[in-house]
């Protein structure tokens, strides 16, 4: 266990007394919470490269918790939890509020039920001044707002997030009240003043910095103690700083994280506004200060949580371990670090006890006073357990912290035993070593969930059906040990059936370096039969770390010397050695799901290695899919590699379909389909495809674990008419792959049976098949300045487009797409349209657009353009009456132009998103990750359509640049161009 520094070595007694003792008044209490905030994102914790000076100068000052926890690893139930000093699951809300965006006047509008006493009500009753600034998120009816909750003072937004820059989202807000189009998104309403709406101009972070500063000025003229709950939506996306905050970092060349680093600065400025006003106010000596993140750090939107295990969501330290100091001038320790687990919920009776405050009647509080625990550097809680548990599909991640102890399952796989005292990362399962501790913790934290009630909301609907179909929560499951082993896997062992079994082969031992342009920027992997001993070193000399590695192989020829991969170059040093193979012959497998004893832990693989294993096809057919869990951790964010993707191998498979990438941390699902006997196909399961810097960084390290293989059962008809396909596999039996047009874009050309690529050209573009091409599983359409000659017309540009030969007429569309980097002037598009030959009645030619991106349309009233996150999703029509008068429908006709505008709260430019619509005899809905967003009765679009991907420039008659295309300021300067927009795939389904 580690050694822990003991306060009362150094203060005598009454020094402790005299710090518990010698106040006379109870004391301001400010509370200023950080939003998706990572562990190692402040000074005082470590970070290297966001410099946060106000915080380290308080927590310096004051006491830092190195083992915080929030009651939940996402904001809405972390917050609940904190207000109502309970588990959010003891009332129903273990689930984030429904987005207003997302249609949550179909849903019940909730929030932290009345009956539960919040903390700003009890010391309001204590007769504590209450204010609340910034992000709310814990209800949006009147009876759930900060007013009605404790606070006498307001200001803020009371949905679950917002853009930063008012010039960029009110502009937005009016055009949609103005125009009654789209659905109002949280993200872009304006702010509030105790219920009253205000006309903010300040960037977001500084405007709730004005007001903090202001409520303390405030509170300075009342004859008694205030509480302060600065609830700052920073850094949580979208990532928006100012010009000037970056500037502080001009050492971090990743964007994302730069953007996050300046977010977080700004938060540093406005606490250290705050501390001043409190000082010129002769406040601050009274006043206690407590910072903290309402959860971990998000990865991939430039978050770190180093050395904790992954990040926002999760259930492992990463995701719910928190950065928080207390700060208080003779009270609170100063210098000192407290390294025993405390909780958000403990603030609750802590604070009750501090301000002298009654606890409400009948309050059921899950936190306890720690107070002089803390100030006697002991454990507040020994022998008692914190937890966490996050609901998933079909499963629920869950924590138990006891001391040094915490027992965690996540991802469906069996339940885990580790020492944080000794191993904080996480990577040391010693449940194998203490099956009894282990047993002990799963069964406190059973009797801990079956009090639980069910969610009283859910953050989306899909979330509600799926929890509905499920049969959620699932607790016996979930607590269900399993036999544990810790011995190795004999080299030929039959298991489940002879369904899975471990199949030896040799592997050469030895290190494997990543090597840059110099010998200065070297990453050693050490593996084989032991540890080579190569040092963790800095940055800039050599990095990455020595770690022993089982249970893998490197892809390429072992015949020693030299071997490249992309643009680095491989040393390879040559010994012998035994691993395992992980393989499934379906021929003997049954229905079910299967173990797989697989583990690697804190690998660090240069690009293209990988967990690699085979799936052999017996003489039946088979569906099913792969699961495994993946988490990484970088030392720096410029460090942060390019995505690490899963991908297949074995072009003779049916058909092998990729459901997701590594963007988190976490679990991921590899589908397979195999329709054919006698097929084989090689996985490689994970591994780098690019590493930043030109290979120079070093590389990730990396933990993969708990693969588990499930043969899905033979499709049944009797789920909800209502349920869409889980791409890309129905289990319903209500949908049927549409193979003429589905395409998973894997092969190296653009299938010539399911597309046309050169349809001919219309606009002030053309299309060119040279345009259009498929990499790396997916298909690239460019737009590109080339001036050339076409029908006598000198046009500036081409670009890419295909259309499907098969038409269908109803079904489910859906396409993954990321969108391109020129914006203005370019848009993505998923569409069908009739090919004018065909019509029905008076309809002559129909289109339904599923989605079009970045259009940047000029509203003819206001003058104003639509920003980059203006998604639409339109219907368009052209009729013709008997005389053969054709017309374009257009808003104001009869019947109307159908179009909704959905405002996006990210960049469709930065990740990929996935747009769906089910066509219908009756109606046209839209989805966007999976969420409806849009539905509209289909009275028209009922002619024969091709499916169509296409990335062109603005129409002429919308004029993007308030004018015809002639041409675009980019092409004249050339610049943004060539432009791509990437589509993973396209999967089109029937009904049965």
């Amino acid at each position: 266990m580690k050694n822990r520094f003991s306060w009362s070595m150094v203060f005598p007694l009454f020094g402790l007394i005299l710090l518990s003792e010698a106040r006379s008044e109870p004391p301001n209490i400010i509370i200023v919470m950080t939003d998706d905030l990572g562990y190692a994102d402040v000074g005082f914790n470590g970070s290297q490269d966001i410099t946060t000076p106000e915080l380290d100068r308080l927590a310096a000052a004051g006491t830092v918790f190195r083992s915080a926890y929030v009651a939940h690893p996402f904001c809405g139930p972390s917050r609940m939890g904190l207000m109502a000093g309970r588990y959010p699951h003891a009332f129903g809300a273990p689930f984030n509020l429904p987005n207003t965006g997302l249609g949550i006047e179909k849903y019940n509008r909730e929030g932290i039920p009345v009956e539960e006493t919040m903390l700003s009500s009890m010391l309001q009753e204590a007769g504590y001044f209450t204010g609340a600034i910034g992000k709310w998120h814990l209800g949006i009816d009147s009876q759930f707002n900060p007013n009605q909750r404790g606070f006498d003072e307001f200001f803020g937004f009371l949905g679950g997030g917002h853009q930063y820059f008012p010039e960029h989202f009110q502009p937005i807000y009016q055009r949609q009240v103005r125009t009654g189009k789209g659905h109002l998104n949280d993200y872009i309403t304006p702010l509030e003043r105790n219920g009253e709406a205000v006309d903010e101009t300040e960037y977001l972070t500084d405007a709730f910095s004005r007001e903090a500063v202001h409520f303390v000025n405030q509170a300075a003229t009342k004859d008694r103690p205030f509480f302060l709950y600065l609830a700052y939506n920073a850094p949580h996306t979208p990532l928006q700083a100012k010009e000037e905050d970056m500037a502080h970092f001009p050492g971090i060349q990743d964007e994302k994280r730069k953007t996050y680093a300046a977010m977080v600065y700004a938060v540093d400025r406005g606490v250290g506004q705050l501390v001043d006003a409190l000082r010129k106010t002769n406040q601050f000596e009274n006043t206690l200060i407590v910072f903290l993140s309402d959860n971990g750090g998000k990865l991939g939107s430039g978050g770190m949580n180093t050395p904790l295990r992954e990040g926002k969501g999760s259930i492992y330290e990463g995701g719910y371990r928190v950065p928080m100091f207390f700060h208080w001038p003779k009270q609170v320790p100063a210098g000192k670090h407290f390294e025993h687990p405390v909780s958000a919920l403990d603030f609750y009776p802590t604070f009750a006890r501090l301000a002298g405050a009654e606890l409400p009647s009948e309050k059921e509080l899950d936190g306890i006073d720690i107070w002089d625990a803390f100030l006697a550097d002991r454990n507040p809680r020994p022998g008692q357990a914190i937890f966490a548990m996050r609901h998933r599909l079909g499963f629920s991640d869950v924590g138990a912290r006891r001391d040094q102890w915490k027992a965690v399952r996540v991802y469906n796989s069996p339940w885990k035993l580790f020492n944080l005292d000794e191993d904080p990362r996480e990577q040391r399962d010693l449940s194998p070593q203490h099956p009894e501790l282990l047993q002990e913790l799963v069964q406190e934290a059973k009797t801990w969930s079956s009090t639980h009630t069910n969610p009283r909301w859910f953050d989306n609907r899909k979330a509600q059906q799926q929890w509905e179909e499920k049969k959620m929560p699932r607790h016996e499951e979930t607590f269900a040990l399993r036999k544990l082993s810790n011995k190795e896997p004999a080299p030929v062992k039959p298991m489940a059936g002879n369904a899975l079994y471990q199949e030896s082969f040799d592997i050469d031992p030895g290190y494997v370096g990543a090597k840059g342009p110099n010998d200065n920027n070297i990453s050693f992997l050490s593996y084989g039969a032991g540890n080579s001993g190569f040092p963790h070193l800095q940055p800039g000399q050599f990095g990455g770390t020595s770690q022993y590695l089982r249970d893998t192989r490197l892809l390429g020829s072992t015949d020693g010397g030299q071997l490249r991969f992309g643009s680095h170059q491989t040393i390879y040093e040559k010994s012998r050695n035994r691993s395992y193979l992980t393989v499934i012959d379906t021929s003997k497998a049954v229905v079910g799901q299967y173990e797989v004893s697989f583990n690697v832990s804190d690998l660090i693989t240069p690009p293209e290695t990988a967990v690699y294993f085979h799936l052999w096809e017996g003489k039946d057919s088979h569906q099913g899919h792969v699961t495994f869990q993946v988490t990484y951790q970088t030392m720096l964010p410029e460090l942060v590699p390019t995505i690490p993707a899963i991908r297949a191998k074995g072009a003779k498979l049916h058909q092998v379909l990729v459901e997701n990438e590594l963007k988190e941390n976490g679990r991921f699902r590899l589908r397979f389909g195999l329709s054919e006997a006698g097929q084989r196909g090689d996985f490689l399961v994970l591994g780098w495809t690019q590493v930043k810097n030109g290979g120079t960084s070093p590389l990730p390290s990396l933990a993969v674990d708990n693969i588990r293989v499930e043969l899905l059962p033979e499709p049944s008809s009797s789920s909800s008419p209502k349920a869409l396909p889980a791409a890309p596999f129905d289990q319903s039996g209500e949908w049927e792959l549409q193979r003429e047009v589905s395409d998973e874009f894997n092969g190296s050309q653009i299938n010539p049976r399911k597309w046309n690529n050169n349809p001919g050209s219309w606009g002030a573009w053309s299309w060119d098949e040279a345009n259009t091409y498929q990499t790396d599983g997916r298909l690239h359409l460019q737009l590109d300045y080339a001036p050339h000659v076409r029908n006598q017309t000198k046009l500036f540009y081409k670009s890419g487009i295909i259309r499907s030969h098969h038409q269908m007429t109803y079904g489910y569309f859906e396409a993954r797409i990321k969108g391109c980097d020129l914006f203005p002037g370019a848009c993505p598009a998923f569409w069908m349209y009739s090919n004018g030959r065909q019509y029905t009645g008076e309809v002559r030619y129909c289109e339904v657009d599923f989605v079009e991106l970045q259009m940047n349309e000029l509203n003819r009233t206001t003058k104003e353009r639509d920003p980059v996150n203006h998604v639409d999703l339109n219907l368009h029509l052209r009729l013709a009456d008997q005389a053969g008068n054709v017309r374009w429908l257009r808003p104001g006709t009869n019947p109307e132009l159908c179009a909704h505008h959905w405002e996006a709260p990210w960049d469709p430019r930065d990740a990929f998103h996935v747009y769906g619509c089910e066509v219908t005899p009756e109606e046209i809905t839209w989805f966007i990750d999976g969420q409806e967003v849009a539905s509209e009765d289909n009275e028209y679009w009922h002619l024969p359509m091709n499916v169509t991907l296409s990335l062109g420039l603005r129409h002429p008659h919308i004029g993007w640049v308030g004018q015809n295309i002639k041409p675009v300021p980019q092409a004249a300067t050339k610049e943004g161009f060539p432009t791509t927009m990437e589509v993973d795939y396209v999967r089109v389904w029937n009904k049965r």
